[in-house]
């Protein structure tokens, strides 16, 4: 089961709720010989979040925006980087990853639960978190983890054959137009045009065709948008969100 919501503290809640009931063991009676072995067991649920609220690395938490965050993670994790982080699930901490996904299976973790255990294991909890994805019956996540495909590709989410609930569905479209859209104002493209032709007087001579063909599409995109934007301005009519 998917479930997601809109905001980190309504996950919260719902995760809460989730620790109430208590179910028969998963064990086949079969292999239950005495019975005591008939413990009731707790959902086995994961949280999935963002780096911004997972990162354990300090030089990346600390960054303000979260593109910032991610980018910063992507560079350390290349390979002709000195500084690896050294969070990232690999090799020589295979045994760390494997407590931390046994512990999120077996406590029904929040987020800060599960931040809490990636720093106890030193693995990342972002990362790490993955791997126990394919023991979860239940995997809470936010909005944009659901709705958009790279995110879900990333982190192995399969929606087919499994059960979605999504809560406060009203906002599902302004939520996929979050996520699929873009804020620009008119200062952004003036600003844009002009690093665009400065860009093309310092490497003009070096572009190849497709590259020159490249610059120009986005030139004349920035154009139109510089020109649609002036034109709603003089007539005073409303902005219209543009999904870009």
């Amino acid at each position: 089961i998917y479930y997601t919501s809109r905001t980190h503290s309504q996950l919260t809640q719902f995760i809460s709720e989730l620790r109430r009931p208590i179910f028969p063991s998963s064990v086949p009676d079969e292999f239950l010989k005495n019975a005591e072995d008939h413990e009731a067991e707790a959902v086995k649920h994961v949280p999935l979040s963002s780096r911004q609220r997972l990162c354990i690395n300090p030089l990346v938490a600390r960054l303000k925006s979260l593109s910032a965050i991610n980018d910063r993670c992507s560079e350390l994790q290349q390979s002709k980087t000195k500084d690896k982080c050294q969070f990232i699930p690999r090799a020589e901490n295979l045994g760390e990853t494997h407590r931390f996904r046994d512990n999120v299976l077996a406590t029904l973790p929040d987020i800060e639960d599960l931040y809490k255990l990636g720093k106890s294991f030193q693995v990342c909890p972002y990362y790490a978190s993955r791997t126990a994805i394919p023991g979860a019956e239940v995997i809470t996540l936010p909005y944009p983890l659901l709705l958009q495909k790279s995110a879900r590709d990333a982190l192995g989410i399969k929606l087919d054959g499994n059960i979605v609930i999504i809560d406060e569905a009203h906002n599902i479209m302004d939520a996929i137009a979050n996520v699929y859209a873009s804020e620009i104002s008119l200062r952004d493209l003036v600003r844009a045009r002009l690093l665009l032709e400065v860009y093309v007087k310092k490497f003009g001579k070096k572009l190849k065709g497709e590259n020159r063909v490249m610059v120009g599409q986005v030139a004349r995109v920035v154009d139109g948008l510089r020109a649609w934007m002036e034109n709603a301005l003089s007539l005073k009519v409303p902005m219209i969100p543009l999904c870009v």
